[in-house]
């Protein structure tokens, strides 16, 4: 079954807002031209040495038909001509997107373009160009299914999976907890190592929910997401490994409840702490400009 436009936008903007934090502002407003729906629009703050704000607004058949409508809003320091390229570019974007998100690459094309030196141009954690990756042709995608509650155990490859596995500090939030696990995998097997090493230690296997995604890139893509009772979660911590593109890592995240609802807010945790951990793995690069976020 096909997710929806409607669904597909909710998912592509939570996780850019934990992906980006304050830099990207969501929020919804009624048309004004006595069209029932909702028009979904954001704000995006590029940091850097000038000052950059775009305003996108998305229709309602966005992504599978109608591409987002961009302009600039404040442009301090750069030229006519670079704010053109700008919007231009999100149109290329949206057609190279094949009916899916498109606004991560968009807004990296920018950062990486624009925001960071010209003259340095960056790379990926293994030294590769983020160039390159933009012209990989679609993959056809199918699903696996380790779960967190059924997976299948193999001490030898959980003995060599475990020191590699990578921890997070804790989000604490109304003492409900958040900690998230990374690790990278070439096969279904290693998903399930990944799980049992986890499920070893007590203190995960009494989380309240232990939410997973994993991502598989070969000459196909195997992808698969576990909310494990956190309803949506685990769809939406996959297309954070989506819009990143990050390959052959699995990410666990365990919250804690500690008795207080949190609400929606849980979500962004959720992904907040699962891109902390991508980060701090090395695992996606940590922006540069991110130290002039705050001017």
């Amino acid at each position: 079954m096909e997710t929806s436009d409607a669904q597909l936008q909710i998912d592509e903007f939570e996780a850019l807002q934990a992906i980006y934090a304050d830099d990207f502002e969501p929020f919804v407003e009624r048309s004004v031209k006595n069209i029932s729906q909702n028009v979904r629009s954001c704000i995006i703050k590029i940091p850097g040495t000038f000052r950059l704000e775009l305003v996108v607004e998305f229709p309602s058949t966005y992504p599978s038909s109608e591409a987002p409508i961009g302009r600039v809003h404040n442009s301090f320091g750069l030229t006519s001509e670079q704010c053109s390229g700008i919007i231009a570019k999100l149109t290329e974007c949206f057609q190279q997107s094949n009916g899916q998100p498109c606004m991560y690459n968009w807004i990296e094309y920018i950062r990486e373009n624009i925001a960071l030196p010209i003259a340095e141009k960056p790379t990926l954690s293994n030294g590769t160009s983020t160039e390159s990756e933009e012209q990989v042709v679609p993959l056809h995608e199918e699903t696996m299914r380790p779960r967190m509650s059924r997976y299948t155990r193999n001490t030898r490859i959980e003995e060599i999976i475990a020191p590699y596995i990578y921890h997070t500090d804790t989000l604490i939030d109304r003492k409900s907890v958040f900690q998230a696990h990374i690790v990278t995998i070439k096969s279904i097997e290693d998903v399930s190592a990944f799980i049992g090493v986890l499920l070893s230690d007590r203190k995960v296997q009494r989380a309240t929910h232990n939410i997973l995604a994993y991502r598989i890139v070969s000459d196909h893509i195997l992808k698969d997401n576990d909310s494990d009772g956190e309803d949506g979660a685990g769809s939406k911590l996959s297309h954070l490994l989506q819009l990143t593109n990050v390959q052959n890592v699995a990410v666990v995240v365990s919250r804690w409840y500690g008795g207080i609802h949190l609400g929606p807010v849980r979500f962004k945790h959720i992904l907040s702490i699962a891109r902390q951990g991508l980060e701090q793995a090395g695992l996606i690069r940590i922006e540069e400009s991110k130290l002039c976020r705050k001017q």
